[in-house]
């Protein structure tokens, strides 16, 4: 009675209860991360890491000029006191940056 409880176990914990599409699904997706890890794993060997990190991040920081110009132009005019505030704040962001 025990062996067969346990080989019923066996086979659930293999994902062949339920026809062996369980089984089917999961080495699937076993399969999918491994290529997904190996690219990543890669991708971190290559020389191209730090270059396309770098590209990214620059774009991204980039990006932040067109959009306040669209935000400035669309909520013009802009009250000069949230001028000089943001204005305060981004100079104290960037010694901040620059102090540590």
């Amino acid at each position: 009675r025990k062996e067969k409880a346990k080989e019923e176990n066996t086979a659930e914990d293999m994902g062949k209860s339920n026809g062996g599409n369980r089984s089917w699904r999961m080495t699937l997706q076993l399969w999918f991360f491994r290529i997904v890890h190996d690219a990543h794993q890669q991708l971190l060997k290559s020389t191209l890491a730090g270059p396309l990190n770098a590209f990214f991040f620059g774009s991204l920081s980039a990006a932040s000029l067109p959009i306040g110009a669209a935000l400035g132009l669309l909520f013009s005019p802009v009250p000069p006191r949230f001028v000089a505030f943001c204005m305060a704040f981004g100079s104290g962001a960037l010694v901040y940056a620059v102090a540590t």
